[in-house]
């Protein structure tokens, strides 16, 4: 189980749990997730401290290496993630949003 505590009214941490979660089910297939008043719960067969260890353990690659500041990136097994929420052809944006 993991348990955050979080501003529930601050989009950018709202955001952050999502994540959180996203990768928790990535790496414990099944894991859900809820927000209860300032805290963030998922239910998952592991903690954050081991989430974290395994996320700093794998493989973050370039996609285009020859991009150094904005190319999508590509996290490893057990995530096999593809981080490219920035590039204007999936986001519907016309600039970079941090």
């Amino acid at each position: 189980m993991i348990r955050v505590a979080i501003d529930p009214t601050n989009p950018g941490q709202f955001f952050a749990c999502c994540g959180l979660l996203e990768l928790a089910d990535r790496l414990w297939p099944g894991a859900e997730g809820w927000f209860e008043k300032e805290s963030f719960h998922v239910k998952c067969e592991g903690t954050l401290e081991q989430l974290i260890d395994k996320l700093l353990t794998t493989q973050l690659t370039l996609i285009e290496s020859e991009d150094i500041y904005s190319s999508p990136g590509r996290l490893a097994e057990p995530f096999d993630l593809r981080l490219d929420w920035w590039l204007d052809k999936r986001s519907g944006g016309t600039s970079l949003k941090p």
